[in-house]
């Protein structure tokens, strides 16, 4: 059974049951209760919850995670992209728009921090490394340094090789592919 206060009105008491069940492990039985409170009107509460379930990560339903990733707070979708990596290739193609969406620059930040190393882990499908070199190519304006950091990560997770088959895409990939072999680093 999980924490009472878990269901209460006051978010107070929310806050409060899920720090205690945070402190010990959410068990089994409760990531589903945890997992609403991704959707709890509460910002901190949405954040913590998305802590809380990192080490359960395989076990949450992807809806919630999925609707944290696109929450309207840019703190609540920076902690839904850990919890959205921890279950491996599942919310990949989810991550990979984050990592140029300027306008949410916490969550940006935390899926260029996230993606490569989930890359390596789990591969990428051409379909998603096509979304990724089209969302680098709408860059309406050459990456920041610190974007040019991340980006590189991700350039070397995908690989120079495989970046280098895109150049001659007849579309906008090419344009994304030459940026992030730019980042890329190597001669």
């Amino acid at each position: 059974m999980s924490e009472p206060g878990l269901s209460s009105p006051l978010a107070q008491d929310r806050r409060r049951a899920l720090d205690a069940m945070a402190g010990r492990g959410i068990e089994a039985h409760e990531v589903e209760a945890v997992a609403g409170l991704l959707l709890d009107p509460d910002r901190q509460i949405r954040v913590l919850a998305c802590g809380a379930l990192l080490p359960r990560a395989a076990e949450v339903a992807p809806e919630p995670i999925g609707r944290a990733l696109s929450d309207p707070i840019d703190e609540v979708r920076a902690a839904a992209v850990p919890l959205a990596a921890a279950t491996g290739a599942r919310h990949r193609a989810e991550l990979v728009p984050l990592c140029t969406a300027r306008r949410w620059p916490l969550a940006q930040r935390a899926a260029l921090a996230a993606l490569p190393q989930l890359i390596r882990g789990t591969g990428i499908p051409d379909d998603d490394v096509s979304a990724l070199l089209r969302a680098v190519a709408q860059m309406s304006s050459p990456p920041s340094v610190e974007e040019r950091a991340g980006l590189g990560k991700l350039a070397r997770a995908v690989g120079a090789e495989r970046l280098a088959t895109f150049l001659s895409s007849p579309d906008d990939r090419r344009l994304g592919a030459a940026r992030l072999l730019a980042e890329e680093g190597s001669e």
